[in-house]
């Protein structure tokens, strides 16, 4: 990216250092605001993440009780009624709990706590400060 150069422009070489201060100082507020704004979307995440496996926590202990008894009653009755069914619920329940381990530990990942986009930005801000300073 290429500034052109106005040979009218008068400014002196305080106003140019003035003008870059500015501009800069601008460029890191800019890039401070981002950041704030994707951490805060991150954490947001990660609260979620938290949740999903408290609620799958509950459930896999559900269907552990679950399973249990439909296991008790299984071997006790051998009639295959009572007993059979829970084991049923007690595995839709487990796959259901699963399910929401699994999906909380996704948003739980490392990647969901590093700020990508800014320090991408931030990358490119630099080199265009570098560009420009030549």
């Amino acid at each position: 990216m290429s500034v052109e150069h106005d040979p009218k422009d008068a400014r002196s070489f305080s106003d140019l250092v003035s003008d870059l201060v500015t501009q800069l100082t601008s460029l890191f507020r800019t890039e401070a605001t981002l950041l704030k704004a994707e951490m805060r979307e991150n954490l947001a995440k990660l609260g979620t993440g938290a949740g999903e496996i408290g609620a799958g926590v509950m459930i896999v202990q559900a269907a552990l009780i679950i399973l249990l008894i439909a296991l008790v009653h299984a071997i006790e009755s051998l009639g295959l009624s009572f007993g059979w069914s829970s084991l049923v619920v007690g595995v839709v329940f487990a796959a259901i709990g699963a399910f929401l381990l699994k999906k909380g530990k996704d948003n739980l990942s490392a990647s969901a706590m590093t700020p990508e986009r800014t320090a991408r930005q931030v990358t490119k801000d630099a080199q265009l400060v570098k560009e420009e300073t030549r």
